[in-house]
């Protein structure tokens, strides 16, 4: 399946799995590669809710909402690649780009997460 969920609510994500799965049977690889950068080169003290709210769903949140509907496929058939993208600017934080940072830095922290969790199934 190759397709771009171009979407941050779990709802769709969920169907948007679901379909892939009927449609072609199983799904072998999930692909997270998500990134806004709004307000860049905006210190944090310039930065409003907005601009993080933006940067949180698509970055992040929609991360865990594919990883979340993608793990129990991937546990059923013991088979499954996940890739998350991150970013550089994570560890590095960045000052011109302070949500961006933050948030790629949490995509790391997830990914580990979803390693451990899901490695007893070869995921």
């Amino acid at each position: 399946m190759n397709t771009s969920l171009a979407t941050t609510k779990e709802a769709e994500i969920e169907a948007s799995i679901a379909e892939g799965i009927r449609t072609f049977g199983h799904i072998d690889i999930l692909v997270n590669n998500a990134g806004v950068i709004p307000a860049l080169g905006h210190p944090f003290t310039r930065q409003v809710e907005a601009d993080w709210d933006t940067v949180f769903n698509v970055n992040l949140k929609s991360v865990f909402f594919t990883c979340k509907h993608i793990a129990g496929h991937f546990m059923e058939r013991r088979y499954g690649k996940i890739v998350n993208i991150s970013s550089i600017a994570g560890p590095l934080s960045s000052q011109s780009m302070p949500s961006y940072s933050v948030v790629k830095m949490g995509v790391i922290t997830f990914t580990k997460i979803v390693a451990k969790e899901l490695a007893p199934y070869h995921v």
